[in-house]
């Protein structure tokens, strides 16, 4: 039975891209994202992301054994078609939650691309680094 739902869900699986993520943010916010996105890096960022950042705190460490205790509990009172079902459950939830999470991610560099942009033009109005980029336009700062 699960099987059967992972190829259903295989053959109407609408993998976003990073590239629509973006342009959903930039319309969204009406952001202006001057960069285009290199849809590998970040998918290889996302994945970096969660390997590092995936240190559970002793509330999320308690958290996580708890409901390992009940759903071990759980399933030993199960029927094998409520066994099945839980599988399917899981499966679809874990599916949803990484799209949420790769969208929510992408956001975020949405949006710190924006703050950036932002800081950028803020630092362009300032009179020392107006100095420097007549500086450079001039020739009289290295621009390698």
């Amino acid at each position: 039975m699960i099987e059967d739902i992972k190829n259903e869900y295989k053959k109407i699986k609408n993998d976003i891209t990073a590239v629509e993520y973006v342009e959903d943010f930039k319309k969204a916010f009406n952001a202006i994202q001057e960069e285009k996105v290199n849809t590998n890096l970040l998918k290889e960022l996302y994945y970096e992301f969660l390997i590092n950042t995936f240190r559970q705190s002793k509330s999320e460490q308690f958290i996580i054994s708890k409901l390992a205790d009940l759903e071990e509990d759980l399933i030993k009172s199960f029927s094998e078609k409520q066994k099945e079902q839980l599988k399917i459950y899981d499966y679809l939830h874990n599916e949803l939650a990484e799209t949420q999470n790769f969208t929510s991610f992408i956001y975020g560099y949405c949006m710190a691309n924006e703050l950036n942009m932002s800081s950028n033009n803020y630092a362009t109005n300032n009179n020392i680094i107006n100095e420097i980029i007549q500086k450079y336009k001039e020739g009289g700062v290295n621009n390698e």
